[in-house]
């Protein structure tokens, strides 16, 4: 190959390496926009390496013919005239403009269109659609060969929803370099339907209290994003469908605290440099039978049937080492429990421990504790730079894949059991508690290291009363339902992580 003048390179590793052996200064390289493309690239995530003196030549195969279905009322030609600009010299899409079905409620509407659409598009066999609302308006980032990629890699995943934006989402999780997995969303205005989710979409019942998103939302865990954005909302001052985007900049101050949230995800992502998600971290070892963790339990002396029931949760579990503490009372419970929190840190900040757990006298162990697990989550999140690692939660925002089993979370609900090490201590001193705050707010607010065992090795036992939060006492069983509601949302999150795992393993 030294004798050719330039090389114009073919999809084959040869050719690569023929082109990079050969290669002079005054020789031209011309190599494709990908390598290993297609299917071969997308399920094996292949990064390309080459010079950077070569040059690119765009030979991806590009779709011409994305179809699009674009919602607009024939009376608000201010959204059409924005709307077509959008997709104007943009070939790659066929535009559909769809007259929405009458109905007196909007959000109603638009449900009985998409299912107008969905069914001229299972008539014409097509494998997917893109349902468009008028207020559409491509960003920065969107390009025709990011969107294909994505349509493609969405679908060799089983997507039933591929979407271009999002104006809320409760949980996502990355699992390539432009998709997320999404829980829940809202935000129908640049959104991909396969046809693998046709049938169900129009067998799916409705009543006059439908809104598509969370419909969709429910309907299907296989629901993914593309980021970054390739679509947002445009604000008209009004909306036809959702009551509250008629505030003046309400739409774009939910769509940028989405996009602020993702980014917060993408920082996570590359902070613990999470190549293989939920990939087994670890062989679990022998670990010496007399290490114990300081253990100190928060409990109210007038209270000696909690305190019971906590002790018997540690019978036998020698990797604890318990201290009884008794709670300082305020006749706020919150502000009680945080002094309470301050004590035990106060006795042991000058001392060698480098980590504590602190325990409320409702907690109780699941069926999956299991000591050397436990042991193993203590210190693979140390050296994450994890600072409070909780045995399960009543409630959180979003979660993160960090580890086997080890979730970073963005906010948690409920402090019955909790790891803290030591770069937290002098944070928990110096910080300012106010009557109308809570402990696991302020620790929500305090840092970003926070992280959760999954399954879940602690919840909350429910006595009937709440000596912290009042509002568990208004209905019997509302913490039972927090920590159950909180366990199926992970159970989906986790399963969702082993299916992306399954799917790469192909």
């Amino acid at each position: 190959m030294s004798r050719f003048a330039n090389f114009v390179l073919a999809n084959s590793t040869f050719s690569w390496w023929g082109a990079y052996l050969s290669k002079t200064e005054n020789k031209k390289v011309i190599r494709p926009y990908y390598h290993f493309d297609g299917e071969l690239k997308i399920k094996n995530s292949l990064k390309d390496h080459y010079p950077s003196s070569w040059i690119i030549y765009n030979h991806y195969n590009i779709n011409m013919n994305h179809p699009v279905y674009i919602v607009n009322l024939p009376q608000r030609t201010d959204r059409r005239e924005h709307i077509l600009a959008q997709f104007l010299d943009r070939p790659e899409f066929i535009v559909h403009i769809k007259e929405p079905v009458v109905h007196t409620i909007g959000a109603v509407s638009l449900w009985l269109t998409l299912r107008n659409i969905v069914k001229e598009e299972k008539e014409k066999g097509s494998p997917y659609f893109i349902l468009c609302e008028d207020d559409h308006t491509f960003t920065n980032a969107y390009s025709t060969e990011l969107l294909e990629k994505c349509i493609l890699r969405a679908n060799s995943l089983q997507a039933d929803v591929l979407s271009g934006g999002v104006s809320w989402f409760s949980s996502a999780m990355r699992t390539d370099d432009t998709l997320f997995w999404i829980e829940q969303f809202t935000g129908m205005q640049f959104t991909v339907i396969y046809n693998r989710f046709y049938e169900r979409l129009l067998e799916s019942p409705y009543d006059d209290f439908v809104v598509t998103d969370f419909q969709i939302s429910k309907m299907t865990l296989k629901k993914w994003m593309i980021y970054p954005y390739i679509s947002v909302q445009t604000e008209f001052g009004y909306s036809d469908v959702t009551k509250q985007n008629n505030d003046a900049g309400f739409v774009g101050k939910i769509f940028h605290t989405a996009m602020n949230r993702f980014d917060v995800l993408d920082r996570v992502v590359a902070h613990y440099q999470l190549a293989n998600l939920g990939k087994n971290e670890y062989e679990l070892s022998d670990l010496p039978s007399d290490i114990a963790i300081p253990t100190y339990v928060i409990n109210m002396k007038e209270r000696p049937e909690r305190l019971k029931h906590v002790l018997s949760q540690f019978e036998g579990k020698t990797e604890f080492d318990i201290h009884v503490v008794e709670a300082c009372k305020h006749e706020i419970g919150a502000v009680g429990l945080w002094q309470s929190i301050v004590k035990i840190i106060k006795e042991i900040v000058n001392g060698d421990d480098d980590v504590i757990i602190i325990c409320e006298d409702d907690h109780t162990f699941t069926l999956d504790y299991c000591r050397e697990e436990f042991m193993h989550h203590v210190i693979k999140a140390a050296e994450q730079g994890v600072e409070v690692l909780s045995g399960g939660i009543g409630g959180f925002g979003s979660a993160c894949p960090i580890g086997t089993k080890r979730y970073w979370i963005d906010w948690l609900w409920c402090t019955q059991f909790i790891v803290v090490y030591r770069p937290f201590f002098q944070r928990i001193l110096d910080e300012p508690f106010t009557d109308t705050d809570t402990a696991d707010g302020k620790i929500s607010e305090m840092t970003s290291n926070k992280a959760v065992i999954y399954p879940f090795i602690s919840i909350q036992h429910d006595f009937g009363y709440s000596d912290v939060t009042r509002g568990n006492n208004e209905s019997k069983g509302k913490i039972t339902e927090y920590f159950r509601e909180t366990d199926k949302r992970f159970g989906i999150i986790s399963g969702m992580l082993r299916y992306h795992n399954e799917v790469l393993d192909i």
